[in-house]
């Protein structure tokens, strides 16, 4: 009897673990996301979660195809300060890029002139991501201007 209580206390200790990491993987171990926002054409869902941490600020994108929910990207800040209300997701016209801004972004659509204050871009087919974060630990390339135009973000129509 007490082999066998064992060996279920075992198989609990392991089987627990790997299923939190698989529930983990597909984004149901998070709290409800602080900022939600999905593609014009509904086939995508960015999401920020602010992590807790007992000094600094952190936060978890994410960029989901939202039929499978399948992870495309994730992102994770460096340290950063707290979150405002102004913070939001912007997708370009044909859901191919998103974009992470704050209430410095400016995106005026008859004069397509933007600030390139803008935190994190993701290609929505590449998974690529460029991030204008004064710290990465991740090794994201720089998010310039000229990216933010290739997106029609900003710059000539």
């Amino acid at each position: 009897m007490k082999k066998r209580l064992l060996i279920t206390l075992v198989i609990l200790f392991v089987a627990l673990p790997l299923i939190a990491i698989v529930l983990r993987s597909m984004g149901y171990l998070y709290l409800p996301p602080n900022v939600k926002s999905d593609s014009y054409d509904t086939r995508y869902t960015a999401r920020l979660f602010q992590r807790f941490g007992l000094v600094d600020r952190n936060y978890r994108i994410t960029l989901r195809d939202s039929k499978s929910g399948r992870l495309i990207a994730e992102y994770n800040t460096p340290d950063e300060g707290p979150m405002d209300n102004a913070v939001k997701f912007v997708w370009n016209d044909d859901s191919s890029a998103v974009i992470l801004v704050a209430k410095d972004f400016y995106h005026e659509s008859t004069t397509r002139e933007c600030q390139s204050a803008a935190y994190l871009l993701i290609d929505t087919a590449s998974a690529m991501m460029w991030t204008d974060a004064a710290q990465d630990n991740q090794g994201t390339p720089k998010l310039t201007e000229a990216i933010l135009q290739q997106y029609q973000f900003c710059g000539d129509d």
